[in-house]
């Protein structure tokens, strides 16, 4: 819908009230890549005081789908609206000032600066010298963090805080801009259950507040204890909207992958339990090289032929080192 078609459109009859237009419409919206179609003409609603998921497997298009809408990918096709108006192929910036705000999964944060100085990167007030005001962005960022009872001191350094509240950085960041839609890219991959319900928690406050809400994840049983509406992306079509209460986990599953899901018997082990490893690894340390490494602390792990060795824990805790 363009600006002048908006305009000309027929008023409400007498006595009636007009519909408030939604937070997004995505209107047949497709994005190709080269011979790849990652969004085939997507229709999608969001609205205000709506907690959005979005689910499909990796590869089924919903952070293009959502990129498109925070303006850092341009559609081939198709119109996104922002409250009734026409923004298709608006930019990163112009989405946060139209109030779009998207929380990454990888965060977007510098680790030595402050919270406070975090969230005003971009958008510093300034004093009437023309200087940045420091004072204004701790007081601003303490009473968006105190309103949503996030509980982030405006002075801590981002580098020494947990993952869970370096992603409430991230959420005041939006906030700050004024966004009414919120965009939470798989937000729980990388926290505990425990910051993943306080995350939870956050988004209802959020949703209470009028926002509109779009979060994606591959989790079913996180959209089905989350959600107000769900919507199901498969190789890059929406294949259905659907309300939580009136579908299942199972139900789901099946609208993601095609087909109905079993359960897959996983094969007795062959392995020499004599035999050699063809890695051992023997408590090994490494201090810390960097303010961002993780010490390592007496690691011992062996992998045999034949044997799949998993590493596990919440980002952050040494994997990558």
């Amino acid at each position: 819908m363009s600006l002048s078609a908006a305009a000309t459109s027929p008023a409400p009859p007498a006595g009636e009230v007009a519909a408030e237009p939604a937070a997004v419409e995505l209107r047949s919206v497709t994005k190709r890549y080269g011979s790849l179609l990652a969004n085939n003409e997507i229709s999608l609603t969001v609205r205000s005081g709506e907690i959005h998921v979005l689910v499909g497997e990796n590869g089924a298009g919903k952070s293009t789908l959502m990129g498109i809408l925070s303006g850092t990918v341009r559609p081939d096709g198709g119109s996104v609206l922002l409250h009734g108006e026409d923004v298709t192929g608006l930019s990163p910036r112009e989405a946060i000032v139209r109030g779009v705000g998207m929380v990454h999964q990888h965060f977007r944060l510098v680790g030595a600066f402050t919270v406070a100085q975090n969230i005003a990167l971009g958008f510093e007030p300034r004093t009437r010298f023309g200087l940045v005001d420091q004072k204004a962005a701790r007081e601003s960022a303490r009473a968006v963090s105190d309103r949503f009872k996030l509980a982030l001191d405006p002075d801590a350094i981002v580098e020494e805080m947990s993952v869970g509240r370096q992603q409430r950085v991230e959420i005041v960041k939006t906030l700050m801009r004024q966004a009414q839609v919120l965009i939470f890219d798989e937000p729980t991959a990388v926290l505990t259950e425990e910051e993943s319900q306080s995350l939870f928690s956050i988004l209802r406050d959020l949703r209470a507040d009028g926002r509109a809400i779009v979060f994606i994840t591959h989790k079913l049983r996180e959209a089905m204890a989350l959600a107000d509406t769900i919507s199901v992306l498969r190789r890059g079509e929406l294949v259905a909207t659907v309300d939580p209460a009136a579908t299942s986990v199972a139900e789901l599953g099946e609208l993601m992958v095609g087909r109905p899901i079993g359960t897959v018997p996983r094969p007795a082990k062959q392995l020499d339990a004599d035999a050699a490893p063809l890695l051992a690894v023997r408590d090994v340390d490494m201090k810390r090289r960097t303010t961002h490494a993780v010490p390592l602390t007496g690691l011992t792990l062996e992998a045999h032929r034949g044997e799949l060795v998993s590493v596990l824990g919440v980002d952050g805790n040494g994997q990558q080192e």
